[in-house]
């Protein structure tokens, strides 16, 4: 029997890919790659400057919160606050210790000592409740402070110095000087320490700096330069600050409230924080 002819295997048509597909897939394939670049550069670029933003938040608004304590226990009415060309200026006066000084005798019978305050020669006094328990540097007395030409604790009509603590702090000692202003009925005083000014400068490249300065003498202009505060502490809170202001308001005689405003960070990586401030402004 013959063998029929093996038949050898069709071949399956091989096509190439030509120069025209090779560079079209390799023009979208770049195309595609370019945008991705370009989303991820953006999206890494909106996370840096959000964590830049929640950086400088995060620190600015602890400092802020140590500027309102301070600004909480200031002396009431010794809040004053002036904008000029070299920038705005808070000024007040910290407070130490407070409390009420005795107006009539013991009725007990024991030895008491009172403040006549319209006797210049009365020095001292006795402490109606907690004794004091230390006196800091430089400190000053002070009583009846309402801010006015005439009860000013900046010129010096309501403050007097060279305090000392007797029988256990119970008993506060002062230099005598004039007659005190009226007191309204309060019988309060204040230890206070020397005042304290929070600068925001404006420096020659537009921006601002937040300065604390400390260590200066008492004025009765308030300072409102950097010259003012030769020879002071000066301490920078906040560096290379876009912009800030400050300004004050009263609703009623006792009650002020102070509203601090800072932007921070050049550029587009701003961020812009608000800080209100009570104040007690009862003498």
């Amino acid at each position: 029997m013959a063998r029929r002819p093996v038949r050898a295997p069709a071949r399956r048509q091989q096509r190439g890919v030509s120069l025209v597909e090779l560079v079209v897939v390799i023009t979208l394939v770049g195309v595609l790659g370019s945008i991705s670049a370009v989303v991820a550069s953006r999206f890494v670029a909106a996370q840096q400057a959000t964590g830049e933003r929640l950086a400088l938040a995060q620190g600015a608004d602890a400092q802020l919160a140590r500027l309102r304590d301070e600004l909480q226990r200031a002396l009431p009415n010794s809040v004053r606050i002036t904008s000029n060309a070299a920038g705005s200026f808070i000024e007040w006066v910290p407070v130490h210790e407070a409390g009420r000084w005795r107006q009539m005798p013991d009725t007990t019978g024991q030895p008491s000592d009172t403040l006549d305050i319209a006797d210049a020669g009365d020095a001292s006094f006795d402490v109606i409740g907690p004794a004091l328990a230390s006196l800091p540097a430089q400190a000053a007395l002070v009583i009846g402070h309402l801010g006015t030409p005439d009860a000013d604790v900046y010129a010096g009509q309501v403050r007097r110095s060279g305090l000392a603590l007797q029988a256990s702090g119970r008993n506060l000692a002062f230099t005598a000087g004039a007659a005190w202003p009226a007191v309204l009925g309060s019988e309060r005083f204040f230890v206070v320490t020397p005042p304290v000014t929070l600068a925001c400068l404006r420096q020659p490249d537009g921006s601002h700096r937040l300065v604390r300065y400390s260590g200066y003498d008492w004025r009765a202009t308030q300072p409102a330069s950097t010259t003012d505060f030769a020879g002071a502490t000066a301490s920078t809170l906040l560096p290379r600050l876009a912009g800030c202001s400050a300004a004050s308001s009263s609703a009623l005689a006792n009650i002020g409230l102070l509203t601090l405003r800072v932007a921070l960070g050049q550029g587009g990586t701003q961020v812009a924080l608000l800080q209100q401030v009570g104040l007690d402004n009862s003498p």
